[in-house]
């Protein structure tokens, strides 16, 4: 079995593709630039290629698959992540991407097809406590890395039929061994005094473990070689909830921080995101993130945790590091 990986050198790309590594399968990655990480999976396992290719690119795209053996499976994990940005660039990346790469799979007959969707795709800008998968998209959406992950889940799941077989995962804060976007980010703003506790600091929120993810993926692809009915579906993939300040705060004191005291109301911090953003869209700065967005405001102070009761039941039990594995990996 020959699969592949897109965004090979991010966070759960590069632990997607170890994993698969480690249990012999051919593993290409598709990425835009190498990283050390990279480098020393090609250097040790020579059953792991790499190609160079920009996804909104289908030319790109083409001339990496015409040089490519059959490929079997392929998992997309790349996207534009983040609170801010070009939101013609989050369009580009996370919905004409993933469109280009259904159109290969579907011209060069790959039969398994696994996004990583995002809980973003179903969030608002309301407290979700333990909602499950027939939770309706919201109507209105305030950043544009979650519309354009809605758009493109959709995208998927239609996609969805005799000759490819399509899955969504939506995995909730990633924490782990390799976290390279959710505490280093929380961290730099703490160390500019930046951060605070959003509302009561009582809000619960789904996390999962890095390694969690991983094993949620590889099973999803297992039980659509085995022909069981998980195709054309979408599944929360988490462990928890937690109380997300407590948990950051054990996290910082963990590594060795002080942990986090202040506070701002979530109103004014909404407040405060709505104005950031009307003033870095009016100087067309998309390159550097506002300190405060209305997105980052709601993640911060309400509620979002998710049934996993499906993901669970159809998939398998993909959580078998637990909330101390996530806390013991910060030190």
């Amino acid at each position: 079995m020959s699969i592949l990986v897109t965004g090979a050198s991010g966070f759960l790309g590069s632990a997607i593709v170890t994993k698969l590594l480690e249990e012999g399968l051919f593993v290409t990655g598709l990425l835009r630039s190498d990283n050390s990480k990279i480098l020393n999976l090609k250097n040790q396992y020579p059953n792991f290629k790499t190609f160079y290719a920009d996804i909104t690119s289908l030319d790109q795209l083409e001339n990496v698959f015409k040089s490519l053996p059959p490929i079997t499976a392929l998992f997309h994990t790349a996207g534009k992540v983040g609170p801010w940005g070009s939101p013609s660039d989050y369009f580009t990346n996370n919905v004409v991407g993933t469109n280009n790469l259904l159109t290969i799979a579907k011209k060069y007959k790959i039969d398994h097809f696994i996004f990583t969707s995002s809980p973003s795709a179903i969030y608002g800008k309301d407290s979700l406590m333990g909602v499950d998968e027939t939770i309706p998209y919201p109507q209105e959406f305030i950043s544009s890395y979650a519309s354009t992950k809605h758009l493109a889940e959709k995208l998927v799941i239609a996609a969805n039929g005799q000759h490819i077989k399509t899955v969504a995962l939506r995995p909730h804060l990633i924490l782990g061994p390799g976290d390279t976007h959710l505490i280093p980010t929380l961290l730099l703003s703490h160390k500019k005094g930046r951060l605070k506790i959003v509302g009561d600091g009582e809000n619960l929120v789904d996390v999962i473990h890095i390694n969690n993810v991983v094993s949620a993926h590889l099973m999803a692809l297992s039980k659509l070689r085995q022909k069981e009915k998980i195709d054309g579906q979408v599944f929360f993939l988490g462990q928890g909830p937690v109380k997300l300040w407590p948990f950051i705060n054990q996290i910082f004191v963990n590594m060795g921080k002080e942990p986090v005291t202040k506070k701002i109301s979530a109103k004014i911090a909404y407040q405060v995101g709505h104005l950031c953003e009307k003033i870095y869209t009016l100087k067309k700065d998309f390159k550097n993130t506002p300190p405060m967005t209305r997105f980052i405001a709601k993640q911060l102070s309400t509620h979002h945790y998710f049934s996993h009761k499906k993901s669970l039941e159809y998939l398998g039990d993909y959580n078998t590091y637990s909330l101390e594995d996530i806390l013991s990996s910060y030190k």
